[in-house]
């Protein structure tokens, strides 16, 4: 059932976007009235229209905007005012100021674009996500006197009041929107105190007269080390969930209910219905540690949406106060249309799923991370922080492109260089790459030196092996949870080795060619839908301290999500180390990301 949905789904936003598309061309004549601009004159309403700009407010209300097509003047309107001619990329607001952009066509070959999607500077408030990515519709927070917080059900209030620790909020969820049945399960509520859980049939705002039950109490939710990773669902996978007719099942005997969550077979451990999620022993396995909830423990209720609405259940709530507040750095990723995308939703503070529906709560929006596009190339270790370790040459002249943690110019397609990594460190394994999808790779080579230096040096000649998705071995122990579909424990690590790549008439490994890609990508929200290959060596083999290769990308993947910050004495522990980087490579020194192209 949830394949075929899927299917559904996906052919249903396919003939939607192609609508889009068509209604967003330009007109072969005549323009458009409601969009025409300063060069949209009778004479070029012919000429291809650029694309509208993406416009960004930052957190000091700094709006700024980019053009993919090279437009050098833009219009702005503030406030629905007047319009302004400018050649630069920003402007300040002031709060609550709204802003729209356009670009200005050059008069011969385009016209100008249509105005962008309205931004506004806002103070700092609380938000709530779907997991596609937009703004949420079906969780509302209260303070006890009934007052709002937040409210996405009624849409009154989509920019909240800021969430404080040691403040009292009564947290609500629509339970009638969704297309499939499941508990509610929640997470980021590690440090906190729950209570008052309740299934009603009308909001906390209109309670009174309400049908309620207080009788449903919440369980900790296991977790599986043998799970299904489903390819369009990827998210959640150390959960096992049902499909099949053990939940509600429907006259074919299908599952209504998409999850059945892997629970302990008693309550977690309360005071009258109070959950102090801090006592000493109230969670009684260890956290997540898969970057996906990085450090996070489930809750789940007993009761099922659907036996809820057939008993005139609307809405579930519960009550809860935050002695500290925890930012998780990963959340669910995309499944279907942006695979592999956490569509602005790292970062947040609490998460809910009811209903299929997935709900992330950011208490504070000044607390989320500002990013800026990647400035040249360069290289950070598992921290995101420069890493010094990683070396770029032009393989042409010998000349470094980045070293020692500095930037470089970014690089070019159909270019050789060479990639040098000091591969020492405490554990013993291969050196792994992903982001090299589309690449011609040679020279693979361990030395005493580096290339610089190459002189005189003590060199292993090496190749690259496929390494394969693992599905059925999980290696996700705290201390190494980083890619556990690749490693099998050992001395440091092992990978589930294909076979060595197959290289051509020219010398060079192509990644393109399907005897060099596994047959199964990655699934997992860490470097998702991406190859993995390895050095045929491991570091205590070669006994070298580092480690080069000869690389030609022919193109460039982006790379939205890494792995979380492990490091507890960093400021950024939980958090994603990197986001939007082209390739990565891990070995016995850690992981490093590659920052390569625009």
């Amino acid at each position: 059932m949830k394949k075929i949905m899927m299917r559904v789904l996906a052919m249903l936003v396919a003939a939607i976007t192609v609508f889009g598309l068509a209604a967003c061309a330009p007109t072969p004549s005549g323009g458009d009235s409601a969009s025409a601009g300063n060069n949209d004159s009778a004479e070029n309403t012919n000429l291809q229209r650029y694309f509208a700009p993406v416009v960004k407010v930052s957190k000091t209300g700094l709006a700024t905007w980019t053009d993919l097509e090279g437009a050098e003047k833009f219009v702005y309107s503030i406030n629905d005012g007047e319009e302004t001619e400018t050649t630069e990329r920003s402007v300040q607001l002031e709060l609550n100021d709204t802003i729209v952009v356009k670009c200005l066509g050059n008069g011969t070959t385009r016209r100008d674009s249509r105005w962008s999607e309205i931004a506004q500077y806002v103070p700092a408030h609380s938000f709530v996500l779907e997991g596609s990515g937009n703004a949420g519709t079906t969780f509302n927070v209260y303070k006890p006197d009934g007052s709002i917080v937040l409210d996405t059900i009624g849409g009154t209030k989509q920019n909240g009041d800021i969430i404080n620790v040691g403040e009292e909020y009564i947290f609500e969820f629509d339970i009638t929107v969704g297309p499939y049945h499941n508990a509610l399960l929640i997470a980021g509520v590690e440090d906190a105190v729950i209570s008052d859980l309740t299934w009603s049939d009308r909001m906390y705002s209109e309670k009174d007269g309400e049908k309620a039950d207080t009788s449903d109490k919440f369980y900790e939710v296991l977790y599986e080390n043998t799970y299904d990773l489903y390819p369009n669902y990827a998210s959640l996978h150390r959960s096992t969930w049902s499909y099949t007719g053990a939940y509600f099942p429907d006259a074919n005997g299908v599952g209504m209910s998409t999850y059945g969550w892997y629970m302990k077979n008693t309550p977690a451990a309360s005071t009258d219905g109070v959950y102090d999620t801090s006592a000493d022993g109230f969670w009684t396995i260890e956290p997540n540690w898969c970057s996906t909830f990085y450090g996070a423990h489930f809750l789940s209720t007993k009761r099922q949406t659907k036996e809820r609405m057939d008993s005139g259940y609307k809405y579930v709530r519960f009550k809860i106060k935050y002695n500290s507040a925890h930012i998780h750095g990963a959340p669910c990723i995309d499944g279907v249309e942006e695979y592999g995308k956490t569509l602005g939703k790292d970062e947040f503070n609490f998460f809910a799923l009811v209903h299929q529906q997935e709900k992330y709560l950011f208490f504070n929006s000044d607390d989320v991370t500002e990013r800026t596009p990647a400035d040249g190339s360069y290289a950070t270790d598992d921290n995101g922080k420069a890493a010094s370790d990683v070396t770029l040459y032009d393989a042409a002249t010998g000349e470094k492109v980045f070293a020692n943690g500095s930037h470089g110019s970014a690089i070019s397609a159909n270019k050789k260089y060479i990639l040098e990594i000091n591969a020492e460190g405490d554990l013993n394994g291969s050196v792994a790459l992903t982001g090299i999808q589309d690449a011609l790779i040679s020279d693979v080579t361990w030395s005493d030196k580096i290339y610089a230096e190459k002189n005189g040096e003590s060199a292993v000649a090496d190749t690259l092996r496929v390494l394969e998705m693992d599905v059925d071995s999980h290696h996700l122990a705290a201390e190494r949870p980083l890619f556990h579909r690749l490693w099998k424990t050992s001395d440091g690590y092992t990978g589930n080795y294909k076979g060595n790549c197959v290289i051509n008439n020219d010398g060079a490994i192509d990644t393109a060619v399907a005897a060099n890609r596994s047959a199964v990508n990655n699934r997992c929200l860490e470097f998702a839908r991406k190859i993995w290959l390895a050095s045929a060596k491991t570091s205590k083999e070669a006994n070298r301290k580092y480690f080069r290769l000869t690389i030609e990308w022919r193109s460039f993947d982006t790379i939205q999500v890494g792995h979380v910050v492990e490091d507890k004495t960093d400021e950024n522990y939980g958090r994603l180390a990197a986001f939007d980087f082209n390739a990565f490579i891990y070995s016995p020194a850690g992981g490093r990301y590659l920052y390569l192209a625009a």
